[in-house]
């Protein structure tokens, strides 16, 4: 069973795989299009499926208190916390006021 380490090294070749595969598909000469597309299908389908084995582990690409819903005018309505600014400022949440918003 790979560690946690070699599954998210794993992701990131496979999803540079897929892409190139993708890539391939603009320049690809006419008598090899079947095997460019049969070479994407099967990158995007291995990218995919260790991308459900890092779900499956629990595996994320983020700290799950740094998550916060997006700031629209339902958020404001509702009275729920802001992100990164708050709706009519052009501050960020975390800095001191320093200026007036050009």
């Amino acid at each position: 069973m790979p560690s946690t380490a070699d599954l998210v090294s794993d992701i990131h070749r496979a999803r540079q795989a897929w892409q190139d595969a993708v890539q391939m598909l603009d320049f690809v000469d006419p008598e090899f299009l079947d095997y460019a597309i049969f070479h994407l299908n099967a990158s995007e389908r291995r990218f995919v499926a260790l991308l459900g084995e890092a779900r499956r582990k629990g595996v994320t690409a983020w700290v799950d208190e740094q998550l916060r819903p997006p700031v629209t005018n339902e958020t404001v309505e509702h009275g729920l916390p802001m992100t990164e600014y708050e709706v009519g400022s052009c501050e960020p949440l975390h800095a001191t006021p320093s200026r007036e918003c050009d």
